[in-house]
């Protein structure tokens, strides 16, 4: 893993506390850190620090391939956590969007978290692998963002002032083009494919994958969920499997990756002459016991 800091997108900012002219509703914190850049192995991450130490809030956007989704992740130091869907909005929009399907949990350094999928697109995204949009309209939709507001899981409610997101995000599409030139991928083909990789028969092999259920985790009643990075040749055929989240148990990942392997099919990407060339295709699976 290697991090990178952006210098010359934010400088250090002032240690500041809650004024108390703010209102007790809404807490203000600004930015204690530049961003920082994680080039992890099969994703690329912003990172930020907010607030005073009392106060300490931290942010992580992160996207596991090129694209307008991103996941987010917003932890505290905050005895008032929550388990509610957050109500989240990117200021200076005024309506707020209740996250049904968030996650909560402790990030192990003795903060909470809520961790839920999201993008500056003015339409709510489908998937972590949204379809990559004019470079344009990346810089109209988020060089109008100043801050994210989260309220619900966090009382009160708290607001990070980003300030514009362009050039960070300008960052992170960097290190995911490095990431793609890692994969194999060829990235200038890829910017202006004619068709990504489609599943192909994806209702029969999905059912045969989530039945393949480990049978240790299957006698604990535990759940699981495991997102995978598959590599697809030209011929449409799985060349690799690649765990990009690590999950609650390797079992799960094991399971998820052999029958991938043996059972998924695909349509090939095309580049702009479609032509068939090699490319990826991300998916998470999801283990539930009844």
């Amino acid at each position: 893993m290697r991090i990178r800091v952006l210098t010359a997108v934010a400088a250090l900012a002032a240690s500041t506390a809650p004024s108390a002219s703010r209102a007790e509703e809404t807490r203000k914190l600004e930015p204690t850190s530049p961003w920082n850049i994680d080039y992890a192995d099969d994703s690329c991450a912003l990172k930020r620090e907010f607030g005073a130490p009392a106060d300490r809030a931290l942010l992580e956007l992160r996207q596991f391939a090129p694209g307008a989704s991103f996941s987010v992740l917003v932890a505290r130091a905050e005895r008032s956590f929550r388990q509610r869907p957050p109500q989240v909005r990117f200021l200076p929009a005024t309506k707020p969007r209740s996250i049904e399907n968030a996650l909560h949990f402790s990030n192990g350094a003795g903060m909470k978290a809520v961790k839920w999928y999201d993008s500056f697109v003015p339409t709510e995204p489908t998937s972590a692998d949204a379809a990559v949009v004019a470079e344009a309209d990346y810089r109209v939709w988020e060089g109008a963002v100043s801050g994210i507001e989260v309220a619900g899981t966090f009382a009160p409610a708290v607001v990070l002032e980003t300030g514009e997101m362009h050039k960070p995000m300008q960052a992170m599409r960097a290190c995911l083009d490095e990431l793609l030139t890692h994969w194999g991928v060829d990235v200038a083909a890829h910017r202006s494919l004619s068709r990504r990789v489609a599943p192909k028969g994806q209702a029969a092999w999905a059912l045969e994958i989530q039945e393949a259920y480990p049978r240790e985790m299957l006698l604990q009643e535990r759940s699981g969920e495991v997102r995978v990075r598959m590599m697809v040749g030209a011929d449409g055929k799985p060349t690799g499997c690649r765990v990009q989240i690590p999950s609650q148990d390797p079992s799960f990942e094991e399971t998820a990756c052999r029958k991938m392997m043996e059972a998924a099919r695909f349509e090939p990407a095309l580049d702009a002459a479609g032509n068939p060339i090699a490319s990826y295709f991300l998916t998470r699976i999801i283990y539930r016991v009844n």
